[in-house]
């Protein structure tokens, strides 16, 4: 065999793999087991109510939320005495 026609062979099975390679690609791309199955209804948990970030309490509203935060010390120590 010459070369021309090894390589001629060889250009044509070279097409023909990648062809096939493209379709096998198309056809098992749209083969998603999401479009297979049957979607189930999953219950959505109830939301938790809204946390207070700075204590951990529950009785924390929305309207909160947009509140400032204040934090205030009272240091306890001797040389600290009298709080004034």
């Amino acid at each position: 065999m010459t070369s021309k026609k090894m390589a001629a062979t060889l250009a044509v099975l070279l097409v023909a793999a990648c062809v096939i390679g493209a379709v096998a690609f198309t056809q098992f791309k749209n083969d998603t087991p999401e479009k297979k199955a049957p979607s189930k209804k999953v219950e959505e948990p109830e939301p938790e109510p809204p946390m207070n970030p700075l204590t951990g309490s529950l009785d924390f509203t929305e309207k909160d939320m947009q509140r400032r935060v204040c934090g205030f010390v009272v240091e306890n120590h001797p040389d600290a005495r009298p709080q004034v």
